[in-house]
């Protein structure tokens, strides 16, 4: 899977990249909103578009309903395989990064929620314990919410 994590790498820094008028928002804002943790993780801080959720481009969309699908479908398995499971994650990010064409403060929340997803995806990937692989996808099941909570 380094290779997918290779290609993410180099998407995310080509495709998706932050734009001068990123760093122009977040330098606008004179006081940063009262915080939300995301569930599952404690490292990006969420916050919504004026009391509304984040408008998402329609064309990336399907990458991420396609990853809530098949971790809803992983959590309602008996069995999970947790690696194969992981490998089609990183497919649909893929996409979705490749996909990106979001800009402003919008981009910028959606990589706040991203990156840590894209972490338990990674830890998903390389744990050999079966009750691990269930916290993690427990994990995700959370992030995936997280995601419909700040973004339409």
């Amino acid at each position: 899977m380094t290779v997918a994590l290779l290609g993410f790498l180099v998407l995310h820094t080509v495709g998706c990249a932050p734009s001068p008028a990123d760093d122009a928002a977040q330098d606008e804002q004179a006081a940063p909103p009262d915080p939300v943790v995301p569930s599952g993780t404690a490292k990006a801080l969420l916050e919504l578009d004026n009391g509304k959720r984040w408008a998402m481009s329609p064309s990336m969309l399907p990458p991420v309903r396609r990853m809530q699908e098949r971790i809803a479908e992983a959590g309602q398995a008996g069995i999970l395989d947790h690696a194969a499971l992981a490998d089609s994650l990183f497919v649909d990010i893929d996409a979705l990064v490749a996909g990106c064409t979001m800009e402003g403060k919008a981009h910028a929340e959606l990589h706040d929620w991203l990156m840590p997803h894209m972490q338990l995806v990674q830890e998903l990937e390389r744990t050999t314990d079966t009750a691990q692989a269930r916290n993690i996808l427990q994990q995700l099941a959370a992030s995936s919410a997280e995601f419909d909570r700040y973004f339409e």
